[in-house]
């Protein structure tokens, strides 16, 4: 994590694991991967890019559908996480 902000410093070489589909995948930072990190408080939630729409060509309909799906995911996780 950044010492200035407490913000993670993310696709720094770290291995991502897709929350919704257990997809692996090592970043790059000189690569473009289309991978997604969400945090929730600490925690850090990747999605690879099978899970969102591709940006220049989605409605907003499609990322609303797609976050919903993934932010259910996570929160089952959060709950498993927190029993």
């Amino acid at each position: 994590m950044s010492d200035d902000l407490n913000i993670p410093l993310l696709f720094q070489g770290e291995e991502m694991h897709c929350v919704m589909c257990g997809r692996v995948q090592k970043s790059d930072p000189k690569v473009e991967s289309n991978w997604t990190c969400l945090q929730v408080e600490t925690r850090l939630y990747y999605v690879c890019p099978l899970h969102l729409p591709l940006h220049n060509r989605a409605k907003a309909s499609d990322f609303e559908r797609a976050y919903e799906k993934i932010f259910r995911k996570i929160a089952e996780l959060e709950k498993e996480n927190n029993a």
